[in-house]
């Protein structure tokens, strides 16, 4: 019921009268949209499918809103650019092939900006993230039931099926991020265990990476790239040497690599419990002028502080016509005045 209703009154809300009245009154943000996941035909993970990526930046160019890039945003929120209202930009974490070969295509034909965070040692062939090493132990496992240890906890979990066994990995990720960079590998090798399964040397196809040639093609026809460390930890959770390695030699490899990479960087992770005062200052020291994060709000374009452009907040690309209006417009940004 709670569904219907809001299938209903969100386009209305969103309609032209009334967003027109309500734009004056609590006026508007702009949202930069991450998508990380795309979903393919053998994908057992959720993620978002071309057709629906296309249906939304059809429904939103017929609708008025103006595609920006992430620079654009930023610039904005340093008072160096005025946006227009309906501004949207949309970024890609990670780096993955689907990204490069599925994603990419469709901003393409829509001649919609978009830009790709980049793991760089994911690119270097170095490493595959740990979260897509836990994903693919749980969607791989050769059992329907099993047990995990945590530190402080013991966690079971039943996996008979594809979207029990989505649901898992997604907890078990999630519940991974809470970690010491340190204990990562042990919950891995248990993973690994439990599931009977091996992790591979090289991730499997629908892990892998782009390549720079990829990222070269893709830049050239006018997709844009950005810093998202070297191997993906969670700067919080790690020491002063690393999070500046992490941040520093990112940006350092994708300038070797690439013509014209975005001065932004992307938080891993990304919530205000992953990063700090510390990241920021590093990020500045790299000559980065800002950083988004995973803060599940609009973008602010009047701001007071030089330190908002180093927190900007990012929506998850939804799943439903009815969530990308309400993320797309007035509707989102009143629920900042509760």
């Amino acid at each position: 019921m709670k569904q219907q209703l809001k299938n209903i009154l969100v386009p209305f809300l969103a309609s032209k009268p009334v967003s027109a009245i309500a734009t004056r009154i609590f006026g508007y943000g702009i949202p930069i949209f991450m998508l990380h996941r795309t979903a393919t035909d053998e994908s057992t993970s959720r993620g978002h499918s071309p057709e629906l990526l296309r249906q939304c930046l059809h429904f939103l160019k017929d609708n008025g809103h103006n595609f920006v890039t992430v620079e654009d945003v930023l610039a904005a929120v340093r008072g160096e650019k005025t946006l227009p209202p309906k501004s949207i930009a949309f970024t890609i974490d990670d780096g993955y092939l689907h990204q490069a070969n599925i994603a990419a295509p469709v901003f393409l034909e829509f001649d919609c900006p978009v830009t790709i965070f980049l793991i760089t040692g994911f690119l270097d062939g170095d490493l595959w993230p740990w979260f897509s090493q836990a994903t693919y132990l749980v969607e791989s496992a050769q059992t329907d039931t099993f047990d995990l240890d945590f530190p402080d906890s013991r966690h079971s979990f039943k996996i008979n099926g594809i979207e029990n066994r989505v649901q898992a990995a997604r907890s078990i990720v999630e519940a991974m991020k809470y970690l010491d960079d340190e204990r990562i590998p042990g919950i891995l090798g248990q993973l690994s265990d439990v599931t009977q399964v091996s992790i591979p040397q090289d991730p499997p196809e629908k892990y892998r990476p782009m390549t720079w040639d990829d990222a070269r093609g893709l830049e050239k026809k006018g997709i844009s790239f950005g810093p998202h460390t070297v191997s993906h930890p969670i700067l919080s959770q790690v020491d002063d040497v690393s999070s500046k390695h992490e941040i520093t030699d990112s940006w350092k490899r994708i300038n070797e690599e690439l013509a014209n990479p975005v001065p932004i960087f992307c938080y891993p992770n990304g919530r205000s419990c992953d990063y700090g005062e510390r990241e920021i200052d590093y990020i500045r020291e790299a000559g980065l002028l800002g950083a988004v994060s995973t803060i599940q709000k609009q973008v602010e374009v009047n701001t007071p502080t030089d330190r908002y452009a180093f927190n900007l907040p990012r929506l998850s690309f939804p799943y439903s016509f009815e969530d990308l209006i309400q993320y797309s417009t007035w509707i989102e940004h009143a629920k900042s005045w509760r």
